[in-house]
């Protein structure tokens, strides 16, 4: 299974555990991805991403479920359905005690390098409307607003609309670390896994 570990500042204040890495998730990590997704994400929504459904993203071939753990305790996650020309983010959270330490910088960046290993040219994301900081992270991951969606989100809120052209160029995942050669495989995608 490709991983990678995540840097820290030796002595930061609130530093994520050097023991964090981006992997896949297992079957056994659906709850917590699901239980994350309702906490920071859904909330005021409803529960759309259930274990169920999460299980069913870890089990598709044509998706990816990562996660980010430290000493048994999930921090991050995210969903990327892969196209035949494009992706599609479909999640990405991190638990509001562990946020801005880039974490989920780490997390977009592997499920995009596996995006641009796989040869697809856009990366899309709908973001909630009432959410500024995460549509100002994603405009600083280099998406841009493509429109709005009225009622996206079950008839209740609006939807922002960004997407990404990606490249193979380095400048596409600048200040990215992600040691060890592309390409490698897992058993539970298709799709090519950075590490």
């Amino acid at each position: 299974m490709a991983t990678f570990t995540l840097a820290t500042a030796p002595h930061a204040a609130g530093a994520v555990p050097t023991d964090s890495v981006v992997r896949l998730a297992y079957p056994s990590d659906a709850h917590a991805v699901a239980v994350l997704s309702r906490d920071t994400i859904e909330h005021g929504l409803g529960w759309r991403y259930t274990p169920d459904r999460v299980l069913a993203a870890i089990r598709n071939r044509t998706t990816n479920v990562v996660v980010v753990h430290a000493r048994g305790c999930l921090l991050a996650g995210g969903i990327m359905e892969y196209g035949d020309n494009s992706a599609h983010l479909v999640l990405l959270g991190v638990q509001r005690t562990h946020r801005r330490r880039g974490l989920g910088r780490q997390v977009l960046t592997w499920l995009q390098a596996c995006a641009v290993t796989a040869g697809l040219e856009t990366v899309r994301v709908e973001v909630r409307d009432d959410n500024p900081n995460a549509l100002a992270f994603y405009q600083t991951q280099g998406y841009r607003v493509r429109d709005r969606v009225i009622g996206y989100y079950g008839g209740v809120l609006d939807a922002v609309r960004l997407a990404k052209p990606l490249g193979v160029s380095s400048s596409t995942f600048e200040g990215a670390d992600l040691p060890g050669v592309l390409g490698a495989t897992s058993s539970s995608s298709r799709f090519p896994n950075p590490g």
